[in-house]
């Protein structure tokens, strides 16, 4: 029988750098941040915004800054894309109280400059490309383009009709799961958990993409210090996780909360005490388990067997089925990168990259 368990195993684990989220998710309601606040120009020292085509060096120009500062020992944050998890969206750079991000902003997380100039600089590598070349190839271009956000606009309507299926799915976990036993549970387990004097603070990320390379997770948080694995049970583990972190909260500890591109928590993690839980997965080893069958009424769930494999099915082959449209995306989506880096000048991105770390060791030295 299909569980939850195996959902989470649907997502395939990479690893990345340390400290790296994606910036958002293909989500049912399209393209959504994961914290709209991350690049705000009110709670940056200074935030470059590069402008480009697909395949212009924008990633790369980012992964050059960031190899630069982890050398010299910053804090970097990085951002990768929800479409395509080999490319960077963001890198935010921390020293101190200075917050220095790079970003790219083109479509569809499109970014103005607010305070430009005073915080905001725009980078364009549009300056570096043969605009004839392109001019040329219009017709190509436009059709990659429709051709692209078509899939794109299938994907999203795949997603929607999985959540009505995962909604379905939650309401009947709901009647099966035992609430009370779990709160008793959660509230013995925080007393096992040191407190902090610091104010607690909530945290917005995303670890999880369905994306044109397949379902991808972020290894980010199996690098906790505690590390506990979540054996699901009848798919009930959203509900543990939703009563879970607003205990966490409740009780004065910080919580980063990681979502799923369905909306549902994926991954809680506690960094003053550098404590994760996320779904147990047969790869990975974890500090100690909590087994969510002994909060479920196994009678309930055995009486129902047939319908939830019924929706499980369901729910998989939707999931199938935004993958293989944004696995279509991926094809037109290369088929620009390739037309709009031919007619790029890569010779002069270095010199744009060498002066862009020299601005920023300015503001942090």
């Amino acid at each position: 029988m299909f569980s939850l368990k195996n959902y989470s195993d649907f997502y395939k684990t990479i690893d990345h750098h340390n400290n790296s989220f994606f910036i958002g998710a293909n989500t049912p309601k399209g393209f959504v941040y994961a914290d709209k606040n991350l690049l705000s120009e009110a709670s940056l020292t200074k935030l470059y915004i590069i402008k480009g085509g697909p395949g212009t060096g924008k990633s790369t120009l980012m992964k050059k800054c960031r190899a630069h500062f982890e050398r010299l020992g910053y804090t970097v944050f990085s951002y990768y894309c929800s479409s395509d998890p080999d490319s960077l969206d963001a890198v935010i750079i921390e020293k101190e109280s200075y917050r220095i991000a790079i970003t790219d902003g083109t479509s569809p997380h499109a970014i103005d400059a607010l305070f430009p100039g005073a915080v905001s600089k725009i980078i364009d590598l549009g300056t570096l490309w043969n605009a004839s070349a392109l001019e040329n190839q219009i017709e190509i271009i436009a059709r990659e383009c429709a051709e692209k956000a078509l899939a794109f606009d299938t994907a999203r309507k795949y997603l929607a009709s999985a959540k009505e299926i995962k909604n379905i799915l939650n309401n009947s976990a709901t009647k099966g799961f035992d609430e009370e036993k779990t709160k008793k549970f959660i509230s013995r387990l925080l007393a096992s958990i040191p407190k902090q004097k610091t104010k607690a603070i909530k945290k917005q990320v995303i670890t999880e993409a369905i994306s044109m390379n397949g379902a991808i997770r972020l290894s980010t948080f199996d690098n906790a210090e505690v590390l506990i694995g979540i054996e699901d049970f009848g798919g009930i583990t959203p509900l543990f996780f939703d009563m879970l972190e607003k205990s966490i909260f409740e009780s004065g500890r910080s919580v980063t909360v990681s979502y799923s591109p369905l909306g549902e928590i994926a991954e809680i993690y506690l960094p003053e005490q550098n404590t994760a839980f996320v779904p147990a997965r047969d790869s990975i080893k974890y500090h100690r388990y909590i087994r969510l069958s002994r909060f479920a009424n196994k009678e309930y769930f055995s009486s129902c067997i047939a319908k939830r494999r019924f929706n499980e099915r369901c729910f998989l082959e939707l999931l199938d089925g935004a993958l293989a449209s944004l696995a279509d995306a991926k094809k037109h989506h290369f088929a620009l990168e390739e037309i709009y880096s031919k007619a790029m000048d890569f010779s002069a991105i270095d010199n744009i990259g060498s002066n862009l770390i020299s601005s920023i060791e300015k503001k942090l030295l």
